[in-house]
């Protein structure tokens, strides 16, 4: 901004345009009394006066601030929500199944935390309720990169991976969640889940029971665990 400053010396104020010398370029920047007392004739003196404070470099400082503040303060109200903020609402918005209120809160929280791992999480599953899978799958990609520790995005990722069957994408990343957590019975059940799609099914009984072994009160797994054997047998 400075720069344009330099090369084009014109303020913009709230009422007008004033250049370099201090002259008004439009009689939108003259003060509203000052043109008043101009268009009377009655006072050539007030004239004087309101010409002269329209030539000095305070009146131009002046406006100009004044505008600024203005813009500040009509700002003021949104620079005051965190990203937290945003993440505490979209929550209680998802909660009620309100999914699109909830990623424009995530949205928020994203825009004022960039680097927000939980932001991105929360934002992909936002995405994942209104069944957009593209975003949800860059935001869940985001998220584990800003955070390589969040097995749930790694697990994210995987499925998704299995239901565009991109199997071995699925079974590699399931992999790098188990490298994170040795003990995760989902990661097991997702490399379950790969191997059975390609017809591996000796493999997938493996990862199957693994996953029962750890979890075994997951339901799915158990089921799984019998469709692989009932394909082998």
């Amino acid at each position: 901004m400075a720069a344009h400053f330099r090369r084009n010396p014109v303020l913009l104020t709230g009422f007008g345009y004033i250049d370099s010398n201090h002259k008004s370029t439009s009689e939108i920047g003259r003060p509203k009394w000052c043109r008043s007392v101009a268009k009377s004739g009655l006072l050539e003196r007030g004239r004087a006066n309101c010409e002269a404070e329209m030539n000095s470099g305070s009146f131009c400082r002046r406006w100009f601030i004044t505008g600024a503040v203005a813009m500040s303060l009509a700002l003021l109200p949104g620079c005051k929500r965190s990203a937290q903020s945003y993440l505490e609402s979209g929550q209680r918005y998802m909660q009620k199944g309100k999914y699109e209120s909830a990623r424009i809160e995530f949205l928020n929280a994203v825009s004022k935390d960039p680097r927000s791992a939980e932001a991105h999480y929360r934002l992909a599953q936002a995405y994942l309720a209104e069944h957009d899978v593209v975003n949800a799958f860059r935001n869940f990609e985001s998220t584990a990169q800003l955070d390589p520790r969040n097995v749930d995005a790694g697990l994210e990722i995987a499925q998704l991976y299995v239901a565009g069957r991109q199997y071995d994408k699925a079974e590699s990343t399931a992999q790098e969640t188990l490298a994170v957590d040795p003990q995760n019975a989902l990661a097991y059940q997702v490399i379950g889940e790969s191997w059975a799609r390609r017809q591996s099914y000796e493999k997938a009984i493996s990862a199957f029971a693994k996953s029962v072994e750890l979890d075994p009160s997951r339901g799915s797994a158990h089921m799984n665990l019998g469709l692989a054997e009932m394909a082998v047998h």
